[in-house]
């Protein structure tokens, strides 16, 4: 039905995640309205827990949305936010889940997978610190 033309004088709507910034391509896409939010995982250090708070995207999200309209033909992007907004006090890029919430449990998953190889982990984590840390405690 998402990639499929409507009927002749019915128009499609399409609700999407930000999963549809990067991974969707709808040819008929005409335009987008963007709300400007979006959920995303954090850690609540406080309460010990994660979970999904709505947040404002960054520029880098709201040009990716805005980029969804008029693949094929003329679009029209429109933001449910103010341009004083998106200039000043919108992240210009997402920071990296890597980077918002605890690695404890994602070390202990990858762990217990068949062929675990602690040096290979090390290899693919480089040089994030926090994240060095977090394999060394759990890997050694």
């Amino acid at each position: 039905m998402l990639f499929q033309k409507p009927k002749f004088g019915q128009r499609k709507i399409v609700l999407s995640t930000n999963l549809a910034e990067t991974s969707v391509t709808i040819d008929d896409c005409v335009f987008v309205i963007d709300s400007g939010k979006m959920k995303e995982k954090h850690f609540d250090p406080n309460r010990n827990m994660e979970s999904l708070e709505t947040v404002w995207v960054t520029r880098a999200n709201a040009l990716q949305r805005k980029g969804r309209a008029g693949r094929v033909m003329s679009g029209v992007c429109i933001h449910l936010y103010t341009n004083h907004r998106f200039k000043h006090h919108m992240l210009p890029q997402p920071i990296p889940e890597i980077n918002r919430i605890p690695l404890e449990q994602l070390i202990l998953n990858i762990k217990v997978l068949p062929n675990f190889d602690d040096r290979e982990v090390t290899h693919v984590i480089g040089k994030n610190k926090m994240l060095n840390i977090v394999v060394r405690k759990v890997c050694f």
